[in-house]
């Protein structure tokens, strides 16, 4: 029942609004601290709010009991700005639109957006010009500010993962750095393979 609410990610009002005044709230409250260095100086001394994870999505879930969203307890929490994986399922449109309505603007610290493409979306010009236009409209209309990409099916992973000597050159984007899939944890292995595969 609960998997069947409206989740972020869909571009959906009633419930990107939540996590806006969710990220409003976090941004408010760092406001009220200072560090050592406030008041030395022309700049510093200010707090500033980030949310990208850089992959502590992983451990910190792995910490957590389950969420009123249908997040099933120590499973990964979502990362940065990026919907929780599988719950984005109208889209790498949507998914942007969604992320547009933050108050990313005072997030100073960074908003982390990570998609996955199946490579066969990406198979001629057409399809890239897709994905350019998708760029555009993200940083140009919606005020993005990161975003990065998987373009690997979730197959392509599941065999590395089982046959990790076949694929010892396959990088993958994590969170705000690559690295080689093989070389990652388990868990994080599993993190990535779990992200929507969208196609354009």
């Amino acid at each position: 029942m609960i998997n069947g609410a409206p989740k972020y990610g869909n571009d959906d009002d009633s419930v990107d609004q939540l996590l806006a005044r969710a990220y409003q709230t976090y941004i408010d409250e760092l406001k009220q601290y200072h560090n050592p260095r406030y008041g030395r100086g022309p700049i510093g001394g200010n707090y500033y709010a980030g949310t990208s994870s850089i992959s502590a999505n992983v451990p910190f879930g792995a910490q957590t009991m389950a969420t009123p969203d249908g997040r099933k307890a120590h499973t990964p929490l979502a990362e940065g700005a990026s919907p929780a994986s599988g719950t984005d399922h109208l889209g790498p449109t949507a998914v942007i639109s969604s992320v547009g309505k933050l108050p990313t603007g005072a997030i100073l610290g960074g908003v982390l957006l990570n998609q996955k493409l199946n490579p066969s979306t990406l198979e001629n010009e057409s399809d890239k010009q897709k994905l350019m236009v998708l760029l555009r409209t993200f940083f140009e209309v919606h005020k993005g500010w990161h975003i990065q990409y998987n373009i690997v099916s979730r197959d392509t992973l599941l065999e590395a993962k089982k046959h990790p000597d076949q694929y010892r050159d396959l990088v993958v984007r994590v969170a705000g750095y690559s690295a080689f899939f093989t070389a990652l944890s388990p868990d994080t292995q599993d993190d990535i393979i779990a992200r929507t595969e969208h196609t354009l």
